[in-house]
């Protein structure tokens, strides 16, 4: 028994006309009589009889067509769930990042996502470079952001965007005349500072220390965004990276070049050993898409 044969059967059930039933399997009248023929040889009895030009189905073909429904229905499922895996309905992305990108890449794009895709189930975990790392690894969420290398064999990694830091200053601050700040401008001065844990906070430290600048360092955190808000509190000054400055910017607080720079190699990392799903790529093209980002931040 061949799947067209059966299928001929069912659309001969549904339109009880070989005419119709030609019609709606897009072939010839005599091609669906010749299916239904070796059909009921197959089975070994017959599946219709003639009436007035109408096919009347024998109690025979109304049993098999009960069964054939049954497994078509499974086939109709097969396929429903098919088109809902094409539109992402049944899809979890579950995110890692670092709070800067949370702030900036992902802000801007999950929730066009989420309006393309309403179905998605979106969970977002944001935590510190080691936090994201774990996370992938672990397999609790299929793609990170961070914004530093990744030295590990079982991730790939896959750079969206370079951007420099910038010193966020409060408003009304002596350097906010300046088209840019530099260390030297910032020799003394009051700063809320990343703790040393911080990656970023690190590399500022080396830099003032590379340039013999003194870091007047009046409060330490291992958030950006909490640094921002002690900022616009006339705290200090902060060197930050761009998007989390930049997602904080308000009449409290703005943002200035800081030189020498020091460079933010925003990226999507992901287990090495696995496809990356389909949607997981498509906010990855949806972030490189972002005008701000394709300009450099």
């Amino acid at each position: 028994m061949r799947i067209r044969h059966v299928e001929v059967f069912q659309a001969l059930m549904r339109s009880r006309s070989v005419t119709r039933a030609a019609e709606l399997l897009r072939t010839s009248q005599p091609t669906a009589s010749r299916y239904l023929g070796e059909l009921e040889r197959d089975v070994g009895f017959s599946l219709f009889q003639r009436s007035g030009g109408r096919l009347v189905p024998t109690p025979e073909g109304e049993a098999l067509f009960l069964e054939v429904e049954r497994a078509f229905s499974g086939l109709d499922r097969i396929a429903e769930v098919a088109r809902g895996i094409a539109d992402f309905r049944f899809d979890r992305l579950r995110i890692a990042s670092i709070s800067s990108f949370a702030l900036g890449g992902l802000a801007r794009t999950l929730p066009a996502l989420r309006r393309r895709y309403p179905e998605i189930d979106i969970a977002l975990h944001v935590g510190t470079f080691d936090d994201v790392l774990r996370s992938v690894l672990s397999n609790q969420c299929e793609i990170g952001f961070v914004a530093y290398p990744v030295a590990n064999p079982y991730l790939r990694q896959t750079q969206l965007v370079e951007a420099d830091a910038l010193c966020a200053l409060p408003a009304g601050h002596r350097l906010a005349a300046r088209d840019h700040v530099t260390v030297a401008d910032l020799d003394g001065e009051p700063m809320v500072g990343l703790l040393p844990d911080v990656p970023s906070g690190r590399r500022v430290a080396e830099i003032f220390d590379h340039h013999g600048a003194a870091r007047k360092i009046v409060l330490k955190t291992q958030n950006a965004a909490i640094a921002c808000t002690f900022v616009k509190e006339r705290m200090g000054v902060a060197i930050l990276d761009p998007f989390t400055v930049r997602a904080h910017l308000d009449e409290r607080m703005l943002a200035r070049p800081f030189l020498p720079g020091i460079p933010f190699a925003f990226s999507a990392i992901a287990r090495a050993d696995r496809p990356l799903p389909r949607i997981c790529q498509h906010l990855i093209d949806a972030i490189a898409a972002l005008p701000e980002l394709a300009a450099g931040g």
